[in-house]
């Protein structure tokens, strides 16, 4: 196989574009293969990583640690009290037994030097057991007492050093402390973050026992990420999502940019910076209070002509997680469609109406586009989720959906009338799709009546579309949104294209048996001189043609099992030897002697110049034109 494609004069496989053109792999030099493309408008693909995408993203987040969860190495040696080591032991403490065992003595500590750094925060993790009174402090830095833990339990914190690099536990200054600490963990957290700071002990801090950022009373305040620059002239689309607000609010207010945030939510805005700078933020007012889940920065384009290599067939690791860049990609070319649910992702509008008990909450859940609080927890018992909608015409409905861990997994998608099988969630994010056309403006999700009547399941990513076949996602976030259609013309050229003889080679499938015609064509452009492959309108039908002066030289077709499944085709021609094969078999041959004078076929279209437009819904693996190939190399090139 690698030999024969080393013959091609055009070869087309899912590599490189550009804004307006799908890039060929041969020739590599003028004169050129590639494509001219168009969508005008922003579209989605499955990445490599197995994440839905919108192709106009140039980056990812450029904010380091910007979920604020990264953990450092382990600071201190010895932390499980294994041996009698590594810890500087004050009056009546003593290690055994896998613990420090204090005795009651008043202000003892006992600490180890852990390289701990001013103006850091890190997080803390003890366990206290076996307490009987008193209490125990914990200092980081060895200036300012935290703690005064006063039972057992395990104990979560995140605390900013104020100087010094020892870690310590210190007994009450009167009452002492007996018990004991054992598990200790101390990790360097905030990594990548600087801290402009004039006031004592008011840090930007982690707040309780999740990774987030807290602001408290900063004053001046700035928190710059100077591993996240941004760049004048460029487009980024800057999310920040605020998990509490007590007082005040923080702004980001910089290159003609003044963004600010004083209520709790996720906000995102597109900025367009005048300058070059980083991400840093500012207090609004004197006294402020503020907690954030994450901050992110990604870079965007305008182009709407970017085409876009899908990726499926994804492998699984033990935990239902995929596998990145075990999935295999193809150029996708897509029908125009709009996504008639206004609110994709936002369950909790008041457009998606609440049957029943059903009750929607918003999550932690990484959806399937990698972000956070996003993905929405669906319960209740005898309940639906639907919207309103148009009836007697065929819809698609499409989520994504998983299981919560609940055991209460099933529902059904539903149409009017209409409802799909039971459906049975997984671990995984599973995309589920049903099309009928409606006899009632119900429009959603049901619970199913089997096996309990009851569903407590995570969904993501909702789409409605009058269409016969879900296509790729279309994000919402108010309003209906329509992605025009996927056009890509205007291939090759007749000194890479012999018109006398050669080979057309198509390694894909289409996206739905969905009763139109779709073409794949070599033409002069006009509907004189032409070879095409067709799927035909009939379901499963696939078929050659060729015409000669406007005249039909032949005309093979076959049916397939499913044009749904990736195939191999090769439409031969040559006076006295036109053949069509398909997976490695020829499934027809015409021995007209009727051929293209030379420099004929000068254009490779996913289209025909009579198909209004329609294109070629498909998935493109590969694409070839090469001179004459015998049956033995047909055979070979064609074979799954």
């Amino acid at each position: 196989m690698a030999n024969l494609l080393d013959q091609a004069s055009i070869l087309l496989t899912p590599t490189a574009s550009d804004n307006g053109k799908v890039l060929c792999v041969k020739p590599s030099a003028a004169p050129y293969g590639d494509f001219d493309f168009s969508r005008n408008s922003s579209a989605t693909r499955v990445n490599a990583q197995g994440l839905v995408e919108d192709v106009q993203i140039l980056s990812g987040n450029l904010v380091s640690n910007g979920d604020f969860s990264q953990e450092g190495a382990e600071l201190v040696t010895n932390g499980n009290f294994a041996t009698d080591t590594d810890w500087t032991k004050g009056s009546g403490i003593t290690i055994s037994g896998g613990s420090a065992n204090f005795t009651g003595v008043a202000n003892a500590n006992i600490n180890q030097n852990a390289g701990l750094v001013t103006g850091k925060t890190y997080k803390i993790v003890f366990t206290v057991s076996n307490y009987v009174s008193g209490d125990i402090d914990y200092n980081v830095g060895g200036a300012t007492r935290q703690g005064a833990i006063s039972a057992n339990g395990t104990y979560t914190d995140y605390v900013v050093s104020d100087s010094g690099q020892l870690f310590y536990f210190q007994s009450d200054q009167t009452l002492g402390f007996v018990g004991s600490i054992d598990n200790v963990s101390v990790k360097e957290v905030g990594q990548d973050w600087t801290v402009t700071n004039s006031d004592a002990n008011n840090y930007v801090v982690f707040n309780g026992s999740t990774a987030r950022l807290k602001f408290l009373n900063l004053s001046p305040i700035t928190v710059l990420n100077a591993t996240a620059p941004y760049e004048a002239g460029k487009k980024y689309k800057l999310t920040v999502d605020v998990a509490s607000v007590t007082s005040g609010g923080i702004k980001f207010a910089q290159s003609g940019v003044n963004e600010v945030y004083d209520t709790a939510g996720i906000s995102t805005r597109i900025i367009n910076p005048t300058s070059n700078g980083n991400v840093a933020f500012y207090r609004t007012v004197a006294n402020v209070d503020i907690t954030l889940n994450s901050v992110s920065l990604i870079e965007v384009t305008d182009d709407t002509n970017l085409p876009r290599i899908n990726y499926d067939g994804f492998s699984y690791d033990g935990s239902g997680n995929i596998i990145p860049n075990s999935g295999c990609g193809s150029w996708l070319f897509e029908p125009q469609s709009t996504n008639l649910y206004a609110y994709s992702e936002d369950f909790s509008n008041a457009a998606w109406i609440k049957q029943g008990g059903a009750t929607v909450t918003i999550t932690s859940n990484v959806a399937p586009d990698g972000t956070t609080n996003s993905v929405y927890n669906l319960t209740g018992t005898n309940s639906n989720l639907y919207t309103g909608g148009t009836t007697g015409v065929e819809h698609t409905i499409s989520v994504y959906a998983k299981s919560n861990g609940q055991g209460k997994d099933n529902f059904k998608l539903r149409l009017g009338n209409s409802t799909s099988s039971s459906i049975t969630v997984t671990d995984e994010w599973v995309r589920y799709e049903l099309t009928a056309t409606p006899t009632s403006t119900v429009f959603g999700l049901t619970v199913d009546s089997s096996p309990n009547n009851e569903w407590d399941i995570l969904i993501w990513g909702a789409q409605l579309e009058q269409q016969s076949y879900a296509t790729s996602y279309i994000p919402t976030e108010g309003t209906t949104v329509t992605r025009n259609r996927d056009l890509c013309t205007n291939g090759g050229s007749s000194a890479l294209i012999n018109s006398t003889e050669g080979v057309l080679y198509f390694e894909g499938s289409t996206l739905a048996n969905d009763g139109t015609n779709r073409y794949l064509s070599i033409n002069d452009g006009t509907v004189s001189n032409y070879i095409y492959f067709r799927y035909v309108s009939t379901s499963n039908q696939v078929l050659m043609r060729t015409q000669v002066g406007g005249v039909t030289i032949n005309t093979i077709s076959t049916f397939l099992t499913d044009t749904t499944l990736n195939a191999k085709f090769a439409l031969k021609w040559k006076s006295g030897d036109y053949a069509f094969w398909i997976n490695g078999v020829e499934v027809g041959t015409d021995s007209s002697t009727t051929i293209f004078t030379a420099n004929t076929l000068d254009l490779i279209e996913y289209s025909f110049p009579t198909d209004g437009g329609g294109g070629f819904p498909s998935k493109t693996k590969c694409l070839a034109v090469f001179p004459y190939l015998n049956d033995t190399e047909l055979a070979e090139l064609t074979t799954i």
